[in-house]
């Protein structure tokens, strides 16, 4: 798997988050200088290395991590810092290992001018071979493993681990995609629940007042049959009333007349 297409490893979960990063090219001058810094103090197993094809270069390093989009560049307690001059006194400051520049002033501030002239001396090189095509190619073109079989056998080595790194990279992702799937459909079984539940109430709640208005429905129908009885007694009551009145009215009547009268008196 190619260089370009590797994702930084600050963004794998499994990579502890103390790492730092140093991202390189194997043949850029410039990166080469603060590698040899890091092997210098021996610092391989704080400072990982991860190769960056600079004729192919990933997007995700310009976008996500180094807008200059250069090399070398060291992703180190959170934040990213480029140049290599830079990082070379960063290095030294900031990590463990023997001292690069010696303790006399005096000698300190020679060794520095001595590094800040490496840029210099690099950019006239490099400015030599433009306009020459065939020194442009071998020199983008050298091998530097040639005669280096250990070297060779180191890249090869960081290489694989920078390809067990992306596959365990892209299994949290797919676990983590799973994960979120599995919680989804957890979300989705959990609803449809809670909507069943809601059916089954509605339907007893239905049910309760289907009932409660066939009650109501029974006693309405009692109590008017009641009514309708209870008026017939009462249409009985006065039919019987307007009888006895009737014929308390006639008795009445007979006694006061004049023939009733004479029969008594006879």
């Amino acid at each position: 798997m190619s260089a370009s297409n590797q994702t930084p490893l600050t963004a794998n979960p499994l990579l502890l988050v103390c790492m730092s990063v140093l991202y390189i090219s194997y043949t850029c001058p410039f990166a080469q200088r603060v590698w040899i810094t890091r092997n210098y103090k021996g610092l391989q197993e704080k400072i990982e290395l991860v190769p960056i094809n600079l004729q192919n270069r990933p997007a995700w390093y310009k976008e996500k991590l180094y807008p200059e989009n250069k090399v070398p560049s060291l992703e180190h307690n959170g934040k990213i810092i480029g140049e290599s001059l830079d990082l070379i006194k960063y290095v030294d400051s900031n990590f463990e290992g023997p001292s690069l520049l010696p303790n006399d002033p005096a000698k300190r501030e020679f060794a520095e001018e001595l590094i800040a002239y490496t840029d210099t001396f690099n950019k006239t090189v490099f400015t030599s071979f433009k306009g020459d095509p065939v020194k442009e190619v071998e020199v983008w073109k050298y091998d530097i493993t040639a005669g280096r079989p250990k070297l060779a056998k180191w890249i090869e080595v960081e290489q694989l681990e920078q390809e067990v790194a992306e596959l365990k990279q892209v299994l949290a992702e797919k676990r983590e995609q799973e994960t979120a799937m599995l919680q989804l459909l957890m979300r989705v079984e959990q609803e449809q629940r809670v909507t069943e539940d809601a059916r089954i109430s509605a339907e007893q709640d239905a049910a309760a007042q289907r009932y409660t208005v066939h009650v109501l429905e029974e006693k309405y129908e009692k109590a008017m049959a009641s009514l309708a009885e209870k008026e017939k007694r009462v249409v009985i009551a006065e039919s019987m009333l307007e009888a006895t009145l009737q014929y308390e009215s006639g008795q009445s009547k007979a006694l006061s007349s004049p023939r009733y009268m004479r029969i008594l008196l006879a």
